[in-house]
């Protein structure tokens, strides 16, 4: 079925056993649900109907709605207000998306997860649309399409359209697993984080710094990259002796001469405990031989 072929057929009060609930990809909070239940309780009603799809073998399928849901079977509700679609599972899949992109209050990575899935789904349906595949045409209309989306979840959430590009490639970069370890960290993962995320491209080098992160070994997943790519971490005396060294060579020749001729006692001494050092191990070696 494309997508130009699902239609509404109707608006009914449908029994809550009949709605079949299939693996959602955001679970039902407790904090919105309670909310929801509150108001459903001060005002007397739903705000709004719930969106199903309705299946070949008979029955229903939740599409839009999982708090609604949730909220009336909570309430000893029989029947809800439902929206009935005849409609295929892409289709079906994209209102799941865009309920939740436009109405749910996502953290940045639901919402990075959300538009990855969302883009994932749209490019299944339209083929034909995503880039490099049917030429020139293609790729514009498929970048069209994408522009269009961005810029309508951005004047819905109230941010920029670059904030939307830049968690639609997290989302497209994290594994399902590297996903699953940030929503468990002890501490909230950030847009700077998920920046870093998606521009690192060694997948080992994110996991890394997200197990980081997660343990609390590292206050953000951006510093636990930038600690990874910068290498192990140098004592005193290594970051020290690194400076003398690079100083030493970029000094001109007479600025050298005049720091040996400065302190070339104290030169003298450590090249004779240098030399005493070798010596004795020279020895010892020696010995064991």
């Amino acid at each position: 079925m494309r997508m130009s072929d699902a239609k509404l057929v109707g608006v009914e009060y449908l029994p809550l056993d009949a709605i079949e609930v299939a693996a959602r990809i955001r679970p039902v909070s407790e904090a919105a649900l309670e909310s929801l239940i509150g108001s459903i309780k001060e005002t007397g009603h739903m705000l709004a109907e719930i969106q199903v799809r309705r299946l070949k073998g008979g029955g229903y399928r939740l599409m839009a709605g999982g708090h609604r849901l949730e909220a009336a079977r909570r309430l000893g509700w029989v029947t809800i207000a439902s929206k009935i679609y005849d409609c295929g599972a892409r289709w079906a899949r994209l209102v799941e998306l865009d309920d939740n992109l436009a109405h749910a209050e996502l953290d940045v990575l639901e919402m990075a997860t959300f538009l990855a899935e969302r883009k994932k789904v749209y490019l299944e349906m339209h083929p034909e649309k995503r880039q490099g595949i049917a030429g020139g045409k293609a790729r514009q209309n498929s970048a069209t399409d994408i522009v269009s989306v961005a810029k309508t979840i951005a004047e819905k959430r109230g941010f920029s359209e670059r904030h939307v590009y830049r968690l639609m490639s997290a989302g497209e970069a994290l594994t399902a697993d590297q996903k699953r370890w940030l929503r468990d960290a002890p501490n909230k993962v950030t847009l700077a984080d998920l920046t870093a995320l998606a521009k690192e491209g060694d997948e080992r080098a994110r996991t890394d710094a997200i197990l980081e992160f997660t343990r609390g070994n590292s206050k953000s997943v951006k510093k636990a990259l930038s600690a990874r790519t910068s290498g192990p971490i140098k004592s005193p005396v290594e970051k020290a002796s690194e400076g003398l060294i690079n100083a030493f060579r970029r000094a001109p020749k007479e600025a050298r001469r005049r720091f040996v001729k400065t302190y070339i006692e104290e030169l003298q001494e450590l090249i004779d405990d240098d030399f005493a050092e070798a010596a004795a191990e020279y020895r010892r070696e020696g010995s064991a031989a």
